[in-house]
């Protein structure tokens, strides 16, 4: 806790705040940071809204119409561990969406998400992917 208090205070003198407010900060970044521990599931419901523009409902939605599945390979379902872990970054499901226009693909699991990422998030890179597995399998 100390090591992030003295990033939050760096980061704050770095705006030329004043000492009075840094000596008084602490109890506003514990404060702080003890509303973010107890608030997760709210501040991820939140996020969602914020960063794609869709209701947590709607999210719920788009899962179940997947049938509680990855959008890009049905045969990932979320682990019981990811479960228990409501409001945690890096969960098991992401948001696929198109970052050009912000259009919501799908929900799908962090394996397939970081894939299509890797793959630079476009057709041109599956398909590369896709002649490359092709041309290998024939050897």
């Amino acid at each position: 806790m100390n090591d992030q208090f003295n990033e939050w205070q760096r980061r704050h003198r770095a705006k030329k705040k004043p000492a009075k407010t840094l000596k008084t900060s602490r109890k506003d970044f514990e404060a702080k940071t003890r509303w973010n521990r107890e608030n997760r599931e709210y501040r991820a419901h939140k996020y969602i809204e914020k960063k794609y523009g869709i209701t947590f409902e709607q999210y719920e939605e788009m899962l179940l119409a997947q049938g509680n599945a990855c959008a890009l390979n049905p045969t990932h379902v979320e682990p019981e561990y990811y479960k228990s872990k409501v409001g945690r970054r890096g969960g098991f499901w992401h948001i696929d969406h198109d970052h050009l226009t912000g259009k919501i693909r799908g929900i799908l699991c962090r394996t397939c998400n970081t894939a299509i990422g890797a793959l630079g998030d476009d057709v041109q890179g599956l398909t590369l992917a896709l002649n490359y597995l092709k041309k290998a399998e024939n050897s």
